[in-house]
């Protein structure tokens, strides 16, 4: 399952082979301006280096001024891998791989070398809340355009050990530690709370106590983390069918029996609760014609789930 979360360069790893777009459909810049499911299609085997990444979020408009509200972008993270390989010299994925994964002792956590995930894994399904229809697989995807901010393949259980690893200082001293569990509110549109937001992590509370962790997304899959600061209760799941809800006429996302039964689920694995979680809140509204206005797919952190309250 691919995942988000993960903390491109003089000493590059060797791209994928390049290779052309399937018959019929636009390039790639083309597909960027054409529908959005041709536009996905198209982009399956190219790669993003990470300053036209860079450059394409700094071109965005922005989501308010310095300071005054929360907002999640790809972005971010992008960057923090650019200024990783400034700052050491090293590509920030081999950087990452030696100093965080080797270091937490992940087995089954790597970043894709090609377009295809080595080793048995689930189809991913996406629907694009209706724009893909039926459900596509893009298991075999250049990952690229999600670079530092989400290229990575890993399993649950490795997740889980890296939210312990971290959580129990394992891997950071005490006050860099403290530092990336400053938060601030993320709040939706309608000014709803959906957690607090650190660097890189997320706080959210519950009726049985505080988790941290990390939701995200990508193009057929999505996952959500979270660990109590021991690291002894921790609940991680993956879905292999992303973007599955339907649009009402707000453009805002309408949650469905998938959200109620993951809802359900991370009540009891969190809590140890048969209370129905809260209603599923998405941190961005999102309507077929902005999602066909986006220049590249964008993992975004998925509901905040709410249970025991």
């Amino acid at each position: 399952m691919r995942r988000k979360n993960s903390p491109p360069a003089r000493s590059r790893r060797p791209r994928s082979p390049r290779r052309r777009a399937p018959p019929g459909a636009p390039p790639a810049r083309t597909a960027r301006r054409a529908s959005t499911p041709a536009r996905i299609d198209a982009n399956r085997y190219r790669h993003f280096a990470p300053e036209e990444l860079a450059r394409l979020g700094l071109q965005a408009e922005p989501t308010g001024k310095p300071g005054e509200k929360w907002s999640y972008a790809n972005a971010n993270y992008v960057i923090a891998g650019m200024l990783l390989q400034k700052v050491t010299g090293e590509d920030p994925q081999e950087y990452i791989t030696r100093k965080v994964i080797r270091k937490a002792g992940l087995k089954h956590t790597n970043f894709p070398t090609s377009a295809r995930i080595s080793g048995p894994h689930s189809k991913m399904y996406e629907s694009f809340y209706g724009l893909i229809s039926p459900a596509r697989d893009y298991s075999t995807y250049d990952m690229s355009w999600a670079g530092t901010a989400g290229a990575l393949v890993a399993t649950m259980e490795d997740m889980n050990d890296f939210y312990r690893a971290l959580l129990t200082g394992e891997l950071l001293a005490p006050a860099e530690l403290r530092q990336m569990q400053t938060t601030v509110e993320a709040k939706d549109g309608e000014g709803n709370l959906l957690m607090h937001y650190g660097l890189g992590i997320a706080a959210v509370d519950t009726g049985c106590g505080r988790f941290w962790g990390h939701t995200g997304s990508v193009w057929g899959a999505e996952t959500v983390t979270y660990s109590t600061p021991d690291g002894k209760r921790q609940m991680t799941f993956g879905l292999n069918r992303a973007k599955y809800q339907q649009i009402d006429a707000t453009g805002h996302i309408k949650p469905g029996p998938i959200d109620a039964a993951t809802g359900a689920f991370a009540a009891k694995a969190m809590c140890d609760s048969d209370a129905p979680a809260e209603p599923r809140r998405f941190a961005h509204p999102a309507a077929p014609k902005a999602l066909e206005g986006l220049s590249v797919p964008l993992t975004r952190p998925l509901a905040l789930l709410s249970p025991g309250r």
